[in-house]
């Protein structure tokens, strides 16, 4: 049932939308959002219009061939925390004893390739320097986080230190940093980030007094929740791909005065103020009071509005977070 109900969120909310099904939205459903099950209907449709088709279209069509009849299928060991190779980020350090790692894993896949891949909620797509199978032109499309690029397609059964994944697309481009983001890790309905790893679908969820939850979505760009912020409730991007947290605003004391090269952030597609500074501000989370590292005047802007950002900083502060895509929760629970 939670599979189900991830997948009509994830379909309800395609990141391109279309009046109609025709091919080129069975082609972003199907690439960006895994939905391989589509294939065979996109097949039906790829002959209703084959006439009208273009060259580039009647390559799509070939790509449906190829996926017709696969699904997504998992080989998951509960109650396991898997270990994570730790990407300190030493930028940020230098200005603060915060844990601004990254989680990065290794992967690989039959075929006998292989890359290193950082964990990203902050990406609905996953993207790795492997070679193209499926479609061998180059197309073009915009990620959440960099201006529109072009890359091919790959099917793979893909191997990690975290489980496996049969059938998984992973879009190709030659010298990218890979990433697997929610279309990887969503797979798995319920999961935990520690600091040295990742706990896949606990078993039983409680959260106690020393655990605050909050609302959260997965709208087929962004996986966020809901805090509240200076007296409203307000979303928040949550994205393990980014180093350190942002606020959209200015704060007037504790920052650091110096200049910093936030280039690393613009690159993430984040909106960075040309007063952006690194200062310290303090977040409730239920009892619990965090103060931590944030880029003021900087923000991921989601359909026109200014997002706040959860990095890693903040991530790797709590004992663990829990994300249960089904349910629509994230669970924050506090050091010991």
């Amino acid at each position: 049932m939670g599979k189900v109900l991830f997948c009509s969120i994830v379909m309800s909310f395609s990141f391109i939308a279309y009046a109609k099904q025709d091919i080129n939205s069975y082609f972003y459903d199907i690439v960006f959002l895994n939905g391989l099950t589509l294939a065979d209907e996109a097949i039906d449709q790829c002959d209703i219009e084959h006439d009208g088709l273009s060259d580039s279209r009647i390559a799509f069509c070939q790509v449906f061939e190829k996926l017709s009849g696969k699904s997504i299928s998992l080989r998951i060991y509960k109650n396991k925390l898997y270990e994570t190779i730790k990407v300190d980020e030493l930028f940020y350090s230098t200005y603060s004893d915060e844990d601004f790692s990254l989680h990065e894993i290794n992967a690989y896949t039959k075929s006998g390739e292989s890359f290193k891949a950082v964990i990203d909620t902050g990406s609905f797509v996953s993207i790795a320097d492997v070679e193209p199978n499926l479609f061998k032109e180059s197309f073009s499309f915009k990620l959440v986080y960099r201006d529109k690029v072009s890359a091919g397609i790959a099917l793979v059964d893909m191997n990690t230190d975290i489980a496996g994944i049969d059938n998984k697309i992973i879009l190709t481009r030659d010298g990218f940093d890979s990433v697997l983001g929610v279309d990887f890790i969503g797979q798995y309905d319920q999961f935990s980030f520690y600091s040295d790893g990742i706990w896949i679908q606990p078993e039983d969820i409680t959260c106690t007094e020393k655990c605050v939850s909050y609302d959260a979505d997965f709208d087929g760009e962004n996986l966020h929740f809901f805090y509240p912020l200076n007296g409203r409730i307000e979303r928040v991007s949550f994205e393990t791909g980014s180093p350190i947290s942002t606020v959209p605003f200015s704060l007037e004391d504790r920052c650091i005065a110096e200049e910093i090269d936030f280039s690393e952030l613009e690159k993430r597609g984040l909106d960075v103020g040309d007063e952006a500074k690194v200062c310290k501000k303090d977040f409730e989370f239920g009892d619990y009071t965090m103060k931590s590292s944030v880029v003021t005047q900087t923000s991921r802007e989601i359909d026109g509005e200014p997002l706040p950002v959860m990095g890693m900083n903040m991530i790797n502060a709590f004992d663990h977070v829990t994300v249960d895509m089904p349910a629509g929760k994230i669970y924050f629970y506090t050091p010991e």
